[in-house]
């Protein structure tokens, strides 16, 4: 299913459960709605699977982030998972997917990137029900091919950002991961909900304006000296666009 999104209130008035965000669907969102941002987890996108299998190739790179990233961390991950979302957390290709409980979040970053050719994305998801226990073996021999994982272990930014993960099942020796968006999707699948909502590109900027007056700005997403910067560079851009306008 496709939407559009021609205005934040527009965008909040499509969403389910308007009163409040309702926490049982989930939000990713993507600048280019081209095929190289279908939704599989980082990992899958690599062009070949080293190491034999996709487990084995994760394996190998979980290892290696372990071995060296020690001496850049406060506290130690206990489980694989959590090992997991800190790598990817730091740009390690892994079987997560980034998705945020806040849909204005996703918005934002549908359109963060003022790239006027090309159209932003925002997925709304609902998955099954998560009663999983996310240990070592069980991750190891994961049942279903998608889980949601809240992370126990978190950063500044994402608890701003209401961050959480989609887990996946990884394919079969060298098989092909196939993208959510290409299953079958359904109350008795893993995917009970999946719902497009486009972005046009030559709305980008007025949508992150817009966003602005809803408190979702560089610095409330990033909440750090890099959102900091990210936020004085913004302020500057806005008050270009408006310097002629005496309220600006």
């Amino acid at each position: 299913m496709e939407k559009y999104i021609e205005s934040v209130h527009d965008f909040i008035g499509q969403l389910p459960n308007r009163e409040g965000f309702s926490s049982n669907y989930l939000y990713r969102g993507q600048r280019d709605e081209d095929d190289k941002w279908e939704l599989t987890p980082a990992l899958f996108r690599q062009e070949k699977v080293l190491y034999g299998n996709w487990s084995n190739f994760e394996k190998a790179l979980l290892k290696t982030f372990e071995k060296y990233a020690l001496p850049f961390i406060d506290s130690i991950p206990q489980r694989k998972i959590d090992w997991m979302a800190l790598a990817q957390h730091h740009g390690l290709p892994t079987r997560l997917l980034d998705w945020t409980e806040n849909p204005l979040v996703a918005l934002y970053f549908a359109v963060n990137e003022l790239d006027h050719k090309c159209n932003g994305v925002v997925w709304m998801a609902r998955f099954g029900a998560n009663n999983y226990t996310f240990d070592d073996e069980n991750l190891d021999k994961m049942k279903d091919t998608v889980m949601v994982y809240f992370p126990s272990v978190t950063t500044p930014r994402m608890i701003a950002q209401r961050g959480c993960f989609t887990v996946h099942k990884p394919p079969e020796g060298q098989e092909q991961y196939r993208p959510l968006e290409k299953r079958t999707i359904g109350p008795t699948f893993d995917i009970h909900t999946l719902v497009k909502f486009l972005v046009p590109g030559e709305k980008k900027r007025d949508l992150k304006l817009e966003l602005d007056k809803y408190g979702i700005d560089p610095l409330t997403v990033f909440p750090d000296l890099d959102g900091l910067c990210r936020k004085i560079n913004w302020d500057i851009y806005r008050r270009n666009l408006f310097i002629d306008d005496p309220e600006s």
